[in-house]
């Protein structure tokens, strides 16, 4: 039988919560518990800067925790390569087998010049390869 329900295999979370960033400091998404997923897709989204900045770059990786409210640590090769232009998106494949049962995505907004930049940006987490499959 061909499985044709998506949904019945992966789950999107909003780990970032959507909006414009001044740069400075990474921020961290919420915990996301990745219990029954194998792998996952990052998802990260700019939009158009304001504030004429010179240039920018927008970073994001996934870290791992045993617990929601744990220390996180970074997951290795979870990455996105940075973003540096407006109106782009970058996706990155994570294996997750080897993580912990708690993930959340961190981004971090770095300027060059401009009047009080801000970027908008959104940010998800698509949990795929469940252990378990729908019937």
């Amino acid at each position: 039988m061909i499985r044709t329900n998506i949904g019945g295999y992966t789950t999107v979370t909003k780990s970032y919560i959507p909006k414009a960033e001044t740069g400075g400091s990474a921020v961290n998404g919420g915990a996301v518990d990745r219990t029954g997923f194998l792998s996952c897709l990052m998802v990260v989204h700019s939009g158009a800067a304001t504030g004429s900045p010179t240039s920018y770059t927008l970073a994001a990786k996934l870290q791992d925790s045993a617990t929601s409210g744990g220390t996180y640590a970074d997951i290795t090769g979870a990455a996105i390569t940075a973003l540096t232009a407006d109106d782009t998106e970058a996706l990155k494949a994570i294996d997750l087998s080897g993580a912990k049962a708690f993930i959340r995505m961190v981004v971090t907004v770095t300027f060059v010049g401009g009047t009080s930049p801000t970027l908008p940006l959104a940010a998800e987490i698509v949990l795929g390869g469940k252990d378990t499959l729908p019937t």
